[in-house]
């Protein structure tokens, strides 16, 4: 029943779109339930079946895990309570509970038992492939029935096009690494290898339509650079490792280019032009979101309150965007603002973590896909907060986690 209750999950992340009213408080999302439901019971079964001993030498072995996991978390909770009173404190709350709490309390759990094999790690993958490409399918109906937005762009059930994008990615990250390793390991595929590899082919097809018709330039180049790294680590596990950890760099130094972005425009004598073109409007970003950071070095101005910060920075840097900008358009830049600075130290730790955890000199399809799928995430927050949703956000802290945590022994 529980394992169950975990795979439905993961089949319909989309459902935050229900909500139910809570009176004057709010509302509550489908999802959010299910996280909750599932955070509950998988930690009792990981738990109850430890002894005091092994319980503590699993906590020892991951301690800088869960040390890098807490101040992330703690992070984002003083600056919500710090900022409390300055803003919407209800919808800040909401996306503190959406996009950042139950999103990591569940990943680590589902994490936790996928390790130790309560839940399959490959039937997670099936499931979050098929349901996605399901979307992917749909989008296909929206792009001929033109329901696009304004610049002619599919963004299907979400806010953005940049976010079904993401969700497309993983999709195809995960049908090509099961194209590649479960079609010799089920006996069911093996009875039926051309129907198989067709229905598998025509769902990646379907996924990349819907990518294309996005038009979203930073997930193509995060998918190009994600299938470098996949295959890289076929040939040769450590090279890819080591490229990964200089992506790490090139984040920080991406961060270090923003926060001195005047400096850097000063030198190539940069004017706007007119009209504004999308470089003008993201430069516009960048700069508000410096002159934020600057006055919120430390606490950060709370979860879900960039855009009205935005919104009152923004117009000393012109030309003025016609629209409204929900993230900061760079992950490690956006979790500082809204997080404080302890949330981006976190963020990196874990991340470096993740690249460095692996001894083995060959990368499992599980080690495998899981990395590609966090370097997808890392390459496309330099330009982009992909997890910043609640779906996006459960993908990413659940192969970061698997990705990190040591497995763990415990007695069935």
């Amino acid at each position: 029943m529980m394992n169950s209750l975990f795979y439905l999950t993961f089949l319909i992340l989309p459902s935050y779109f229900f909500r139910f009213p809570i009176g004057s408080i709010g509302s509550v999302n489908f999802l959010d339930i299910l996280l909750f439901v599932c955070i509950l019971f998988g930690s009792i079964k990981s738990i109850s079946a430890f002894s005091r001993k092994e319980l503590g030498i699993f906590l020892s072995k991951n301690k800088l895990f869960f040390i890098s996991v807490s101040t992330f978390l703690l992070s984002f909770l003083f600056s919500f309570l710090f900022n409390a009173e300055k803003s919407s404190w209800s919808s800040s709350l909401g996306t503190l509970k959406s996009f950042v709490v139950l999103p990591i309390l569940f990943g680590i759990v589902a994490a936790n038992l996928s390790k130790k094999g309560v839940l399959s790690f490959v039937k997670i993958q099936w499931i979050l492939f098929v349901s996605i490409s399901f979307q992917g399918i749909f989008g296909y109906f929206f792009v001929i029935t033109n329901r696009l937005t304004f610049d002619n762009r599919l963004d299907f059930i979400y806010e953005s096009p940049n976010f079904f994008a993401s969700l497309l990615v993983v999709a195809i990250l995960l049908g090509i690494n099961l194209l590649k390793t479960t079609t010799k390991q089920n006996k069911f595929f093996n009875q039926y290898p051309s129907l198989f590899k067709t229905t598998l082919t025509l769902l990646l097809a379907a996924n990349l339509f819907s990518l294309i018709k996005t038009d979203s330039m930073g997930a193509w180049i995060g998918l190009i650079v994600s299938l470098f790294f996949y295959f890289l680590l076929k040939i040769n596990f450590y090279a890819a490792k080591r490229l990964a950890l200089f992506l790490l760099f090139f984040n920080l130094l991406f961060l270090f280019t923003i926060v001195n972005l005047e400096l850097f425009l000063e030198i190539i004598q940069y004017s706007p032009s007119v009209p504004a073109t999308s470089l003008d409007s993201r430069i516009a970003v960048y700069l508000s979101s410096k002159m934020i950071l600057i006055d919120h070095i430390l606490l950060g101005i709370g979860s879900n309150n960039f855009q009205i910060s935005y919104l009152n920075y923004q117009p000393h840097f012109p030309p003025y965007p016609q629209w409204a900008i929900p993230h900061a358009h760079n992950m490690l830049l956006h979790l500082w603002i809204e997080g404080g600075l302890a949330s981006v130290i976190a963020i990196l730790f874990l991340n470096f973590k993740a690249f460095t955890s692996t001894k083995t000199k060959i990368a499992s399809s599980s080690v495998a896909i899981s990395l590609v799928i966090l370097i997808y995430f890392l390459f496309h927050g330099m330009i982009d907060v992909p997890f910043w949703k609640n779906d996006l956000a459960v993908l990413f802290w659940f192969f970061l986690s698997h990705l990190t945590m040591t497995k763990q022994t415990i007695r069935d």
